[in-house]
């Protein structure tokens, strides 16, 4: 498996919104047919997709966009609660607030071990010589 990059006005490329109940449209159904693509459009190395695509997927939880689009329903229950909200609405605002503080962290642990030119899918993974900490 190979990653490639295509030009989405390409012939032979058709793309089709993927709409949600609602009917907003956030995805694209994306079908090649044909489609020529160059060598110099290759991501990375030819066979070496799989790899690239778990390690992106590995990080896809951990960007600034995560927290900061959460922000927004955040503030909409704090503002929907009001200032006078009963004590199960405080352990709710509480709660949210805890786990965007956790994302939040996460997302600036996530960038200096970047910044740091070190790898953060291998900083998540186990040490040389550790056990697993359910395994006895």
């Amino acid at each position: 498996m190979s990653v490639l990059v295509i030009d989405l006005k390409a012939p032979g490329v058709t793309v089709r919104p993927i709409r949600l109940l609602t009917d907003e449209h956030h995805f694209n159904e994306v079908i090649l047919d044909e489609v020529e693509v160059g060598d110099e459009m290759l991501l990375g190395e030819c066979g070496s997709g799989w790899q690239l695509i778990t390690s992106e997927l590995s990080l896809e939880r951990s960007g600034p966009e995560r927290f900061l689009s959460t922000f927004p329903l955040f503030a909409a229950l704090v503002g929907a609660l009001g200032p006078q909200t009963t004590e199960r609405g405080h352990v709710a605002v509480g709660r949210l607030a805890a786990h965007l503080w956790a994302l939040r962290q996460l997302t600036l642990s996530v960038a200096s071990t970047i910044d740091g030119g070190r790898d953060p899918v291998a900083e998540g993974g186990p040490r040389e010589g550790s056990r697993h900490p359910l395994r006895t």
